[in-house]
């Protein structure tokens, strides 16, 4: 068989036959590819694998915690009390911004190891039907026009056409939401465009098989799937603050403009009566120190990874 005339991803596979499903990807269900044709075919298509976001390096992520509003105003204090001669002080304030930025850091990062430990979780095998045969091959090397087996307990290892089912039921929450397995069946479905949760003649990538068998000949793999689509969405979309950080921002500002206004006000009284220079710009950092609560970056940040 050529695969020159295979196209992937086959998106209208659910308004088709079996026979006509079978036909555009050019393989006898009977038999399955050849392994030839499937090393063809992996070449062209490539492995079933959706690409990874590239994780942010831990010098990214420090930097966008020493960005932090709190943090910055600390380190503004930090050297306004070096610049004074009050070393201490300055050196306590600026373990301060340290201690937040690493453990601000060391959060956020446990908090990307969970996403990426869900993001590994995928069908390491496959049961396919090649060269007449039932082999186990590595999930990855599917391709469109495999034919591929599962029963209850597995997972779904790529986008595919059912051929046949026994009282196949599919657990599909993390793909449409549906709470309840849906019922499965190779019937073609009537219409020209059907909601993803009503096409029940398709088997979808990383959803489980929950009651009966299948047989299903694959239709999309990799990027091509529904879940790669979704990912590759995921990648595409900016990222944007929480609400829950956007207020933290606006409670930093309000904290920002009382403790600076305090500050001010407290050094326009300070010259006006005389006072040393040294000591006011003392009273001065303490009033700001006194009116920055210092480790809620650390607790925000904690609250967050926690909830991730």
């Amino acid at each position: 068989m050529a695969s020159t005339g295979v196209a992937a991803p086959l998106t209208d596979a659910y308004l088709r036959d079996t026979t006509g499903v079978a036909a555009a990807l050019d393989v006898d269900a009977r038999v399955g590819l050849t392994s030839a044709e499937a090393a063809g075919r992996l070449a062209r298509f490539g492995p079933n694998e959706v690409t990874p976001e590239p994780p942010p390096t831990l010098w990214a992520v420090s930097r966008g915690q020493l960005a932090n509003p709190m943090n910055i105003m600390l380190l503004i204090v930090a050297v306004a009390s070096f610049a004074i001669g009050q070393f201490a002080t300055g050196i306590v304030v600026g373990l301060l911004v340290v201690f937040n930025v690493v453990m601000g850091t060391k959060q956020e990062m446990k908090a990307q190891a969970s996403v990426d430990a869900l993001a590994q979780l995928q069908v390491p095998v496959a049961r396919v039907r090649r060269d007449g045969q039932v082999a186990e091959v590595p999930a990855a090397e599917l391709v469109p026009g495999d034919i591929v087996l599962v029963e209850a307990g597995d997972l779904v290892p790529a986008d595919g056409r059912l051929l046949n089912s026994a009282t196949l039921e599919v657990q599909e929450a993390a793909l449409t939401g549906e709470s309840a397995p849906v019922p499965k069946d190779s019937a073609p479905i009537a219409g020209t465009e059907v909601a993803l949760g009503d096409r029940t003649n398709m088997a979808f990538q990383n959803t489980q098989v929950t009651r009966g068998s299948a047989q299903f000949v694959v239709t999309a793999t990799g990027a091509g799937t529904q879940m790669g689509r979704i990912a590759d969405m995921v990648t595409a979309t900016k990222r944007s603050k929480s609400p829950l950080q956007r207020e933290l921002d606006g409670m930093t500002k309000v904290f920002g403009f009382l403790a600076w206004g305090a500050v001010a006000i407290i050094g326009i009284i300070g010259l006006l009566r005389g006072q040393n220079g040294a000591t006011l710009a003392l009273l001065c950092i303490s009033t700001a120190i006194a009116s920055i609560p210092t480790g809620l970056p650390t607790f925000v940040q904690t609250m967050l990874s926690s909830g991730a």
